[in-house]
C-alpha cells in the first residue's frame, strides 16, 4: 500500500510538473529524478526526503516533447498489457489517449501514451499533446497493477522530461529497435516471397522508413527531403502474439538521417512497447 509521505511527494511532483514543461516552452527541457528512498516506508523518519534535480538543456525548435515514468514495478514484457489494463481502468484515467478507444472504434492516429517494459520494469512514456493527461495518472491514489500470479503497487521512481529535434540531419544517428513488428499483409507477402535474405532486408528497411514517416505526421512532423533508414543488424525474425494474433518481428539496428526521441514506439504494437528506439553511440550496439 501506498504510504502517505510517499503519496505527498508524488503530489508534490505532480505539482512540478506543469512548471517543468512550461519551462521547455522557455528554452530548457527538464530531467526530474526521484531518489530510490521515496519508496521506501515512512516509519524512518531519519531518512532524508527524496531530491528532485532539474538539468537544463538547450531547447532548439520543432521539437517533440516526451515525458517518461519509471516505476520499481517489475514484469515481464507480454505483462505490459496488464499495466496499461491497471491505468486504463483507474477512476481519473478514462481520456481517449489512454487506451485509444473512440465510440465508433479506435482511434488510429500515433498513439501519444504508451505503455513501456524499461529496465525490466513498468514505465510509461507521454509524447506530444499526451503529455497533458499525465496529471490524471498522478492523481490516482495507491494504483496497483494486477498481473496472473499476483498485485503489485505501482510506485514511481523517476519522472524525465525531454525534448527532441526530429528533423532531418546531415549525419547518420544509430538506433536500436527491439520487437518491432513491421508487417502488414501486403509487406508480410512481400518479404513471404523475397527470393534471398538481402532482398527480406530491404523489405523491411522499407517498412521502417514508411513507420518513421508515419509516426512524424502523426506528431505534426513534415520533411522536406527523404528520409533515410540502413539497417546495420538484423535478428532472425521471432514469433509474438500481439492482439491474440501471432505476428513475425526483429530486433535490429540501423542508421538514420532522422533524429528520433528515444524509447518511441515504432511499428504495430507501439503503444504497448513494441518497436521501442533507443539511440546508440555509434561504437556500442548493445542494450
Amino acid at each position: 500500500m501506498t504510504n502517505k509521505r510517499q503519496t505527498t511527494i508524488i503530489n508534490n511532483i505532480h505539482n512540478k510538473i506543469p512548471t517543468a514543461l512550461q519551462q521547455t516552452n522557455n528554452g530548457h527541457s527538464v530531467h526530474l529524478h526521484l531518489d530510490e528512498c521515496m519508496a521506501k516506508s515512512a516509519s524512518d523518519s531519519r531518512q532524508d526526503p527524496p531530491q528532485i534535480y532539474f538539468t537544463d538543456i538547450q531547447q532548439m525548435k520543432d521539437s517533440i516533447k516526451t515525458l517518461l515514468i519509471r516505476t520499481d514495478t517489475e514484469m515481464a514484457f507480454h505483462e505490459t498489457v496488464c499495466l496499461r489494463g491497471a491505468v486504463i481502468n483507474a477512476p481519473l484515467t478514462g481520456d481517449v489517449l489512454y487506451h485509444n478507444h473512440v465510440d465508433e472504434g479506435f482511434r488510429y492516429s500515433y498513439p501519444l501514451i504508451q505503455y513501456k517494459r524499461i529496465g525490466g520494469k513498468a514505465a510509461l512514456l507521454f509524447i506530444g499533446d499526451g503529455i497533458d493527461k499525465a496529471a490524471a495518472f498522478f492523481a490516482q491514489n495507491q494504483l496497483e497493477v494486477r498481473f496472473r500470479d499476483r498485485t503489485v503497487p505501482l510506485k514511481v521512481v523517476n519522472i524525465s522530461a525531454f525534448d527532441t529535434r526530429m528533423q532531418l540531419w546531415q549525419e547518420q544517428f544509430l538506433y536500436t529497435l527491439r520487437k518491432y513488428l513491421p508487417f502488414n499483409g501486403a509487406n508480410y507477402e512481400a518479404y513471404r516471397h523475397a527470393e534471398s535474405v538481402i532482398d527480406r532486408c530491404k523489405i523491411v528497411q522499407r517498412t521502417l522508413v514508411g513507420n518513421i514517416l508515419s509516426m512524424a505526421k502523426g506528431l505534426g512532423i513534415h520533411f522536406d527531403n527523404m528520409v533515410e533508414a540502413r539497417i546495420t543488424q538484423l535478428s532472425e525474425p521471432r514469433l509474438y502474439t500481439y492482439k491474440g494474433v501471432r505476428m513475425m518481428g526483429f530486433d535490429l539496428t540501423f542508421l538514420s538521417n532522422v533524429s528520433l526521441p528515444d524509447y518511441i514506439g515504432l511499428g504495430k504494437g507501439a503503444s504497448l512497447g513494441y518497436g521501442m528506439i533507443k539511440r546508440q553511440k555509434k561504437e556500442d550496439t548493445r542494450n
